[in-house]
């Protein structure tokens, strides 16, 4: 592997705080383009494992046809019960990928879209909160 490669592959793999309210945050890896949570496959789960798959599936289905590489990620978030699954593509490809799904949304039930900023952080020293 040469150091060009290793660098985009550290780069799908980096993490910025998502602050949900004054007590909870989670982390979203930077080139996300969408994610689900997953509670597992009880029968009272309210994000079933295999309802976040397939929809996951439809969107690895869309990147495959017009030939967007992607990776799959497994984040834990605050609740014990529950991983958000998401996938990351290229800086490049972002935006393509974003219009390619956007339909999506409304045809699933746990896909949401990540379409924050692709920068890290906008702002110079501290984070803001």
């Amino acid at each position: 592997m040469n150091k060009n490669q290793k660098k985009v592959n550290q780069k799908f793999f980096e993490m910025r705080i998502i602050e949900l309210n004054a007590w909870n945050h989670r982390l979203e890896p930077i080139y996300a383009i969408c994610g689900v949570n997953d509670t597992g496959s009880s029968e009272d789960s309210p994000c079933p494992s295999e309802v976040a798959n397939i929809e996951l599936d439809k969107v690895k289905d869309i990147l495959r046809e017009n030939g967007i590489k992607f990776k799959s990620i497994s984040v834990p978030t605050n609740n014990a019960f529950c991983i958000a699954k998401y996938i990351v593509v290229s800086e490049e490809d972002r935006y393509k990928a974003l219009d390619l799904i956007d339909h999506l949304i409304f045809e699933t039930r746990l896909l949401y879209m990540c379409r924050r900023s692709h920068y890290k952080n906008q702002y110079e020293g501290d984070l803001p909160f």
